[in-house]
């Protein structure tokens, strides 16, 4: 059980009709869960651990590394969204990071108490299991690259991205 966030293609239309019927865009996440990678950028729990190596922070960040968290235009139900000028933008910011960049920012013991309240950054199996810190960096590559590839191909159709964080039972 943890919070897990998935990412969907939608157009500038969308996210200004959104803004008016917002349930509009959480029935778009209606079984998100079984979509493949082509309609759904999966996250699970590794958003919060992606969001702090992409922004060297774990609540703050600018646009658009920290699109992970926060967007141009935020929705109830701990949903946003960024324009396509905004995933644009992300698309060449991700693609401008190494494995090693990301790796040099991968720093367990500071991300065990870099959230509010001295919180960890999650995947919160670190923190039980310190050992486990390369296979940690290794998931969170395979999901940086999933976000990478997924926002290079919004960016090439002119979309932008619609964030839903959910709780996973």
């Amino acid at each position: 059980m943890g919070i897990s966030t998935c990412v969907l293609f939608i157009s500038d239309e969308q996210i200004r009709d959104f803004t008016k019927e917002p349930r509009n865009a959480a029935n778009l996440f209606i079984g998100c869960i079984n979509f493949d990678r082509q309609k759904c950028c999966h996250l699970h729990d590794h958003w919060d651990g992606l969001n702090y190596l992409l922004t060297g922070q774990a609540e703050g960040g600018e646009l658009p590394l920290c699109a992970i968290k926060r967007g141009d235009v935020t929705y109830p139900g701990a949903m946003h969204a960024i324009y396509h000028s905004t995933t644009k933008a992300l698309a060449q910011g991700l693609e401008t990071f190494s494995q090693r960049q990301l790796r040099e920012r991968f720093d367990p013991v500071k991300m065990s108490k870099a959230a509010s309240g001295g919180r960890p950054v999650y995947p919160g199996r670190l923190w039980v299991f310190p050992g486990l810190a390369d296979d940690t960096f290794r998931d969170l590559m395979s999901y940086f690259d999933g976000l990478r590839d997924f926002t290079a191909r919004a960016a090439r159709n002119d979309k932008g991205l619609l964030f839903h964080r959910y709780e996973d039972l």
